[in-house]
């Protein structure tokens, strides 16, 4: 599995970002209060499945309380999309996964995958998967996201 970027709107220090990654290397840097923490949290919300760390609010990773961006004071939600590339060479079990679960047959040599999350003040908290850019249902894309988090 590649991580190919990260949008972040509203999500503490990000009001609204996205940030792309090379395919062979990546190195987080920057001065204090640049966003670094924030960038390790995005992370560990799509890839940990029990919190090690005091910062992750619940199962989700998000606590709109928490994590709203400071930049703004209205009620804006918080939107996060992460881009994925699934291989059939990296992560075969992965890929037959997602063409069970969402009935859709792969027949390419590698996937993209946007997984979603949207985060409201009421907590509420959706997920959306879209493979190859067709969305797939609820159920689909809540197992999806808990499989990448095992992985």
């Amino acid at each position: 599995m590649r991580l190919n970027s990260i949008a972040a709107k509203n999500y503490r220090t990000f009001q609204d970002l996205t940030l792309r990654f090379a395919k062979n290397y990546c190195t987080i840097s920057g001065r204090n209060n640049a966003g670094k923490s924030c960038l390790i949290r995005l992370l560990s919300a799509l890839f940990r499945t029990e919190s090690r760390y005091p910062w992750a609010a619940d199962e989700t990773g998000f606590n709109y309380k928490e994590d709203k961006t400071q930049w703004t004071k209205q009620s804006v939600a918080i939107q996060i999309d992460y881009s994925l590339t699934i291989t059939k060479e990296e992560d075969p079990a992965l890929l037959s996964f997602i063409e069970k679960i969402a009935s859709k047959k792969i027949d390419k040599p590698g996937v993209s995958l946007c997984v979603s999350y949207h985060v409201t003040e009421s907590d509420g908290f959706t997920i959306n998967v879209m493979i190859e850019g067709d969305k797939a249902d609820d159920k689909a894309a809540k197992e999806i996201h808990k499989r990448i988090k095992d992985s």
